[in-house]
């Protein structure tokens, strides 16, 4: 068999820190800096369209005294949790190891309020009425609840893999960190 110059010494694929970056903390950082600073904005303005809502005193499905509360709180939580991922992403883009405990904390906090929000909407409901707006409530509490609860559970299951965690490892002990590789090469030209 011709040798093509692709081939990847036998001593390289084992060993993590002498392997070629990888690509999963770009994307992952990518998608947790987008979402989380997707979360950062619209959180606010959504907070902000149901205080002028509440000013026109227009209420279209009758909610239990308890639901405003619990949507305020839900927003307070979905914040948290935002910056949380937004840190998060930074700290995967610059291979911090920091990045990993962050998306584990979000993943766990994640989970639990996920699941939250697919208990919490079904007993928001009034039980004689189903117009379109309680069907609107439903799949928004529900997508709110299972995109958080779908992202967390991935991640808890990525960042446990145990090829992860050693490349998470060796960025701690500075082997094959993107900005180290970046100044050695600029060190050596």
């Amino acid at each position: 068999m011709r040798p093509t110059g692709r081939e990847v010494p036998s001593s390289a694929s084992a060993d993590p820190s002498r392997s070629r970056k990888a690509a999963w903390p770009i994307v992952l950082g990518v998608m947790a800096l987008f979402c989380g600073g997707v979360g950062l904005v619209g959180i606010p303005l959504a907070a902000a369209i149901k205080l002028f809502q509440a000013d026109r005193g227009h209420r279209s499905v009758s909610s239990p005294d308890w639901w405003l509360t619990y949507r305020m709180v839900s927003f307070g939580v979905i914040m948290i949790l935002s910056a949380i991922l937004a840190i998060a992403g930074i700290c995967l883009l610059r291979r911090r190891p920091a990045g990993r405990a962050l998306h584990l904390v979000y993943g766990v906090l994640g989970t639990v309020y996920g699941l939250t929000c697919l208990l919490m909407v079904p007993f928001s409901l009034p039980k004689h009425v189903w117009p379109v707006e309680v069907a609107a409530r439903i799949v928004l509490g529900c997508s709110e609840g299972s995109g958080i609860l779908i992202y967390s559970v991935f991640v808890l299951i990525w960042f446990a893999r145990p090829v992860i965690r050693q490349q998470v490892e060796a960025w701690r002990t500075g082997h094959n960190t993107g900005a180290r590789q970046d100044r050695n090469r600029l060190n050596r030209s």
